[in-house]
């Protein structure tokens, strides 16, 4: 009965981790084609050189453009977090195999410390994602009321 559970959790377990990255290229994507386009598409907006709308456009692009930084950093993140959980999990593999005490104690230490450095930055990856998709509708909000 415990390997069922096991199993489901590992099944639930493996789709959040999918649908995380899946989000954040989403949101990445749609930060950086919207930067794209407004950017394109200036002066055609704004036809009247009004100082609030201008001042407004451009704190919109500048959210916009921190939005589009988390989520390069979240993307780093998630790379990061992916080789680590190999490393993880070769060492493991490597660990079974060998017979040698030292090098045990060397795999068990690389084991730790990459456990250690993904734990510390998966913890950044929800709050982070959380500002990204805040100052992408904030940036969209702005947008809409230059219309």
């Amino acid at each position: 009965m415990t390997s069922k559970y096991q199993r489901r959790f590992n099944r639930w377990h493996d789709k959040q981790i999918e649908f995380t990255s899946v989000v954040i290229n989403l949101v990445f994507t749609i930060s950086v084609g919207l930067v794209g386009f407004l950017v394109g598409q200036k002066d055609e907006i704004f036809k009247i050189d009004v100082v609030v709308k201008f001042s407004t456009f451009r704190t919109a692009l500048f959210l916009l453009g921190i939005s589009t930084t988390i989520g390069i950093i979240l993307l780093i993140v998630r790379i990061y977090s992916f080789k680590f959980t190999k490393a993880i999990l070769q060492a493991r593999k490597d660990k079974e195999k060998s017979r040698v005490l030292d090098d045990i104690d060397k795999l068990e230490r690389n084991v730790q410390k990459a456990r250690d450095f993904s734990n510390n930055w998966d913890k950044l990856v929800h709050p982070l994602l959380f500002i990204q998709i805040t100052l992408l509708l904030i940036s969209i909000w702005l947008l809409i009321t230059l219309v």
